[in-house]
């Protein structure tokens, strides 16, 4: 029987499993000679970019000799010496991602030499590329300073794209092969799923935590090969430890802000907070209820909160304080926030706030946890959570009228006594909708929510998204996810 013939994107991890259908694979570049920029929040020693194929394992050490040679000759200069001295020899990342095998055997090498890791502002790193991406560490044994809890060295700019996947087999249905051809294939991809794990599943240097978290595998394998599972929200890169770059400075202080860090903190290395279901009780103010127009419960749950003590610690209760005594005191840093709490219901105490030991977590962990990160930049005002969306207006006739992607900004709380919901939508053609939810209180049961978009009396439209009709001209303004 004659070998099939077929062209498999570099984004699938299949390279191996169409040499076994005996399939012809189209086959790029990958590492290119070693370079160095400053500017983009790291110096990066060897850049990789394109595809991976077979053979590029032993570029690593060409583009890694020909970096020293550079260091040697004078070429670098003496304040990007000095970052090189701190933060170790990066490597940045711009790929598809490509050969399994060969991208393993890249993985474990910056592993076990300890390079950092950077995905670049308007880079993507796919696929196998995503592995190789989080092996990146600078890890060292007695490191005792608060920030070492979560400096990780694998850091990912907000402009970047981080997505994993399957593996995947992409063949030509028409054709027919032999069962020997088929029991290789299907060898090989077991062969490629252990490769996969086995990786996932090495311990970092010094720690006795895999490189990859396990939740992040399980999403990773369950991701089709012809798909792909974005890294976008903050809960995402705090419990599977990946580093940000280019934030914003961080919103000011506010309640909302400190119960987020208790409930981040709390959770941390379990399911993703959003997630996690704490039964009948759960608040949905940490879910994508959020996003919704509709009652969140848990809103009404904000105390007031005193200033800090002398020594700059704040009490803080979280949402589910009136069911379960979860509570916390948390302390601000510009470069971290250290916090000390007890979950009685989860049974994971942070810290221990009796003795004085806080744990320090990464600066973003008093965001919301399905804020997404990219969505800052395009976010000029504080608010308790933001995200990219789909944003719809539609006429009374149900025609559309403007249909863009929008950043939406909302604020959970205005007032604790009397929770004030504001959604704020930024049209990508510059277009701005304010839409205002005034919740009645679960007591008051004869009372209605009112809406208001552009100060305009509204009502809910419809079940299947979140959309208002404006009662003074009958324009339907809907929000969904991307």
């Amino acid at each position: 029987m004659p070998p099939a013939t077929a062209t498999v994107s570099a984004r699938y991890l299949t390279l191996l499993l169409a040499c076994a259908l005996g399939l012809t694979v189209t086959q790029t570049t990958l590492v290119q000679a070693a370079t160095i920029r400053a500017g983009d929040g790291a110096p990066c020693a060897i850049h990789i970019r394109g595809i991976i194929e077979e053979g590029d394992f032993d570029k690593l050490d060409v583009a890694h000799d020909a970096f020293s040679a550079k260091l040697r000759s004078g070429e670098i200069r003496d304040e990007i010496r000095e970052k090189i001295r701190k933060d170790g020899r990066v490597i940045c990342l711009d790929s598809e991602g490509g050969h399994l095998i060969e991208g393993t055997k890249i993985a474990r090498e910056i592993r076990f030499d300890r390079y950092p890791t950077y995905i670049g502002d308007g880079s993507q790193c796919y696929s196998i590329c995503a592995i190789i991406f989080m092996m990146g560490n600078q890890e060292y044994p007695g490191a005792k300073l608060p920030e070492d809890r979560f400096m990780y060295h694998r850091t990912l700019h907000i402009g970047g794209d981080l997505a994993f996947h399957s593996p995947s087999l992409k063949i030509q249905s028409n054709q027919r092969y032999s069962s020997e051809a088929i029991e290789k294939a299907y060898a090989l991809g077991i062969e490629s799923m252990l490769e996969v794990v086995r990786t996932s599943a090495m311990l970092r240097p010094f720690k006795t935590r895999p490189m990859i978290h396990p939740e992040l595998v399980e999403k990773m394998l369950a991701t089709p090969g012809d798909d792909l599972f974005h890294i976008r929200t903050m809960e995402q890169v705090l419990n599977w430890e990946i580093n940000l770059d280019g934030l914003p400075p961080f919103y000011p202080q506010r309640n909302v802000q400190l119960q987020m860090g208790c409930e981040n903190s709390l959770v941390h290395g379990y399911l993703l907070p959003s997630e996690r279901s704490y039964g009948y009780y759960t608040p949905s103010m940490m879910t994508r209820d959020v996003f919704g127009f509709e009652r969140i419960l848990g809103a009404d749950r904000v105390f007031e909160i005193g200033p800090p003590f002398e020594n700059g610690v704040t009490e803080i209760f979280s949402f589910r304080y009136l069911e379960l005594p979860v509570e916390c005191q948390v302390k601000l840093h510009p470069d971290r926030v250290e916090i000390c709490g007890d979950d009685p219901y989860l049974s994971t105490p942070i810290g221990d706030c009796a003795a004085g030991e806080f744990e320090a977590f990464p600066p973003e962990t008093r965001f919301h946890p399905l804020t997404e990160f990219a969505a800052l930049r395009d976010a000029p005002v504080a608010a308790d959570v933001i995200r990219k969306a789909r944003c719809t207006l539609l006429a009374p006739s149900g025609a559309v009228l403007r249909d863009e992607t929008c950043t939406q900004s909302v604020d959970l709380i205005d007032d604790p006594v009397r929770p004030h919901f504001r959604h704020t939508l930024r049209w990508y053609s510059g277009a701005v909708t304010v839409i205002e939810i005034k919740i009645h209180m679960s007591s008051e049961t004869s009372a209605t929510d009112l809406y208001f978009v552009d100060k305009e009396a509204a009502l809910p439209e419809g079940d299947a998204n979140p959309c208002l009709r404006r009662l003074s001209d009958g324009k339907v303004v809907c929000v969904d996810a991307l």
